[in-house]
């Protein structure tokens, strides 16, 4: 399950309640593409991977729409939900859409705000674009801190609004099922 963990990181890698860096919109949505290389055994694979994100802070919700297509043309399709009920118990399903399977499990902690970590230090400032069509963006170069894993983070967003627009993670994964990065 290196998808559902890279998607989980993926989300997560923003995630610093209090943050004095910038924080994402309480609630947006937005495509997500993914090229991951792994190796394992000496075999290589790539994986591509293209993601719907709705994410709501207000409401304490997460959904993303995943599509993955293997280097071995093995296909995969899920859906990811992470509810807060009226107890405040977080729950994540994910519905493994092709094969008709769904797996249940309670998250230990709160959904945390989509934010810079403090860590990440001083932005970096760029332009996207040319001429009078520009975007300007702000944007940190991480180790992510977050996980066990050993990964480093470049992050680009809006300058304004935190807006997310780029994101580039490169290191080991390594797969909690079996041991393998």
């Amino acid at each position: 399950m290196k998808i559902l963990s890279l998607c989980a990181v993926l989300v997560a890698v923003c995630g610093s309640v209090n943050s004095q860096q910038c924080c994402t919109p309480d609630q947006w949505q937005g495509w997500q593409y993914t090229i991951i290389g792994t190796a394992s055994g000496g075999v290589a694979m790539s994986t591509k991977e293209s993601s719907m994100i709705y994410y709501d802070y207000t409401n304490a919700r997460l959904a993303v729409f995943i599509n993955v297509t293997q280097s071995n043309m093995d296909m995969k399709r899920m859906l990811i939900l992470q509810l807060t009920d009226s107890s405040g118990m977080r729950m994540q399903y994910t519905l493994d859409i092709v094969n008709r399977g769904c797996q249940k499990m309670t998250l230990s902690e709160a959904m945390t705000k989509a934010c810079v970590p403090d860590y990440a230090g001083e932005p970096m400032f760029f332009t996207y674009g040319a001429g009078p069509e520009t975007l300007q963006a702000k944007g940190w170069d991480f180790k992510v801190m977050e996980t066990e894993d050993d990964l480093e983070a470049m992050v680009a967003v809006t300058e304004d609004l935190c807006i997310p627009i780029a994101e580039d993670m490169v290191g080991t994964l390594t797969s909690k099922d079996n041991g393998s990065s």
